[in-house]
């Protein structure tokens, strides 16, 4: 029998199965301590050889159980809440200490040359004119290969610590620079960045440096540009001042106090970038940005977060975004759209479920680059 405690959801799911796990290892100890103890002392004998030999075993045996139990319970997979990434210093099939190598599973940058197949049944939308005005902060990149005669297509996000101010800092993913540039070297040609706004308008940019960069764990690239982008031209995203997770763990929007009262929205999250799905309904070929809005994010380790948000290769890069309405709280602030991660890629074969890198594994070097370099 499978006892379940805990609850909260799936994430109460997980923490229940890693307490009874706990619960098993402490009682099959107690349990022939017990025994043992009994026949030392109560009946005033030592055992024998061969009654100390099968102790050994019953213990080695419950042992070896509760420790096999760990990983498969740990990271429980269910409908709801996707394959669960568990923390340290739990693993599971999705762990990428333990993989190594995220190329393996996970989708990553658009290389324009094979484009993926839109997926039916597609919840994304495509930035309108009746989109949420935050995309117009989420822009594409195109970086030029430093030793090849090719280009990577990610997306990025121009960020900001607070609203009233120009930007000049962005974030995209660690994996979309790395064939850029070589430390000590210029560039052969410079990364270009375009924002294009409600009205169609573009805005062009490029990287004047890397800030600072992890291409694999905890995949991120902190970029600074060539020139300040004004707050009334594209609107910055504000990063959020803390994880959207609560005393309960990281899950579906765990800003759980801000649950929608009389005239204000639950809060949710958004995933967009350019992704590079062949449909012109779609991503057409990472020409359009595409979002989607109020999909599930999941839990996850220090530097990669799960999601069951739609995605294919191209929105590396882009921003995962929750928007809470805090009218509730302050009616001077009503709804804000904070930034809290960028996309790292897709799960190989499941365009559903997105990896992200949270803003919390990058949070101190962009707070650094916002202190150093914003105007």
């Amino acid at each position: 029998m499978l006892l379940v405690i805990g609850g909260n959801g799936p994430q109460g799911l997980v923490e229940g199965n890693q307490a009874l796990i706990k619960i098993c290892l402490i009682a099959s100890v107690w349990h022939d301590l017990r025994i043992f103890t009994y026949k030392l002392y109560e009946n005033n004998h030592i055992t024998t050889t061969s009654e100390r030999l099968e102790l050994m075993k019953k213990t080695l045996f419950g042992l070896i159980f509760c420790l096999i139990s760990l990983p498969i319970f740990g990271g429980e997979d269910c409908d709801v809440c996707g394959p669960q990434l568990t923390g340290s210093p739990l693993k599971t099939n999705f762990s990428f200490q333990a993989i190594g190598q995220t190329s393996k599973y996970i989708t990553q940058s658009n290389d324009n040359k094979n484009f993926e197949t839109t997926l039916s049944n597609d919840p994304r939308k495509i930035f309108a004119k009746s989109s949420p005005k935050w995309l117009e902060a989420v822009g594409k990149i195109s970086v030029p290969h430093r030793t090849k005669n090719e280009k990577t297509d990610c997306s990025v996000s121009l960020l900001t610590d607070h609203l009233d101010k120009d930007s000049i800092i962005a974030v995209t993913a660690g994996h979309c620079m790395k064939n850029w540039n070589f430390p000590g070297q210029d560039p052969k040609a410079p990364a270009v960045i375009t924002f294009t706004k409600k009205d169609g308008t573009k805005v062009t940019r490029s990287v004047e440096k890397i800030l600072s960069m992890s291409p694999s764990e905890g995949d991120y690239a902190i970029l600074k540009l060539n020139k300040t982008v004004p707050n009334s031209l594209v609107k910055p995203l504000l990063i959020a001042d803390g994880p959207y997770r609560g005393a309960d763990g990281f899950g579906y929007l765990e800003f759980d106090e801000f649950t929608g009262g009389p005239g204000h929205k639950k809060a949710f999250g958004t995933l967009a970038g350019y992704s590079s799905d062949s449909s012109p309904q779609f991503g057409n070929k990472g020409q359009n940005l595409t979002y989607h809005e109020d999909c599930h994010l999941n839990g996850g380790e220090a530097y990669i977060k799960s999601t069951k948000c739609w995605s294919y290769k191209g929105a590396s890069g882009g921003a995962t975004v929750v928007t809470v309405d805090q009218g509730d709280y302050n009616d001077n602030i009503g709804v804000e759209h904070l930034y809290v991660g960028a996309v790292m890629g897709q799960r190989k074969g499941d365009n559903k479920r997105a990896f992200i890198t949270p803003l919390e594994f990058f949070r101190e070097p962009l707070e650094s680059a916002f202190k150093n370099y914003m105007p």
